[in-house]
């Protein structure tokens, strides 16, 4: 009996479906020539901000390395809140119809298999040149909010800054402690301006 290569199998699977299992040779280009971008002159500077990214937990199989929004939420006037949620600034290294773009819309998100993963956007820059990291500075699109207390978004608007992650939380760690069975997660003691 003939053994069957799952990581060959999944590639098969994204052909049969129209999605693309790799990248081609000019997405590769591409994304080997890319590299951080100047700070645009009068960007808003938001870097001294206590942002935190929530995602995937801490073991290396679940671990998110794309990390594609940070937030934050600030206490403001009659009991409202000001809710920031910074994303990924990728059309900065992905302009619309590059190489890269082209496969990105065909896949149009990242696809998780149990043998792989498949980057909608190539991983130097999903997973670092545009990646929101703990302790890098990052260009973002930023959605600031202004929120009722019942959660109702009163206004909002959107805008270009410059970013850095200053922890990075996972949602298991973050729901036992808000479900109150375990204590603030351990890198908030490094980082209480976040809690």
């Amino acid at each position: 009996m003939r053994e069957i290569n799952l990581a060959q199998l999944s590639d098969a699977v994204m052909l049969e479906r129209g999605l693309d299992p790799g990248y081609s040779a000019l997405a590769k280009q591409q994304a080997e020539r890319a590299q951080l971008p100047e700070v645009p002159e009068g960007l808003a500077d938001l870097r001294a901000w206590a942002w935190c990214s929530i995602d995937n937990g801490e073991c290396e199989e679940v671990s998110s390395k794309d990390l594609d929004q940070i937030s934050l939420a600030l206490p403001a006037e009659v009991g409202n809140s000001r809710v920031y949620v910074a994303i990924a600034d990728v059309d900065v290294l992905v302009p619309k119809n590059c190489a890269i773009d082209l496969q990105a819309q065909r896949n149009t998100t990242t696809i998780y298999t149990a043998q792989k993963t498949y980057p909608m956007i190539h991983p130097r820059l999903s997973e670092g040149l545009t990646s929101l990291n703990q302790g890098e500075d990052r260009l973002a699109v930023v959605n600031e909010m202004l929120v009722s207390q019942a959660g109702e978004v009163l206004e909002f608007r959107f805008y270009r800054a410059v970013v850095r992650n200053l922890v990075k939380l996972n949602y298991a760690s973050v729901g036992a402690w808000l479900a109150g069975s375990d204590g603030p997660p351990s890198t908030l003691s490094v980082y209480p301006a976040v809690m």
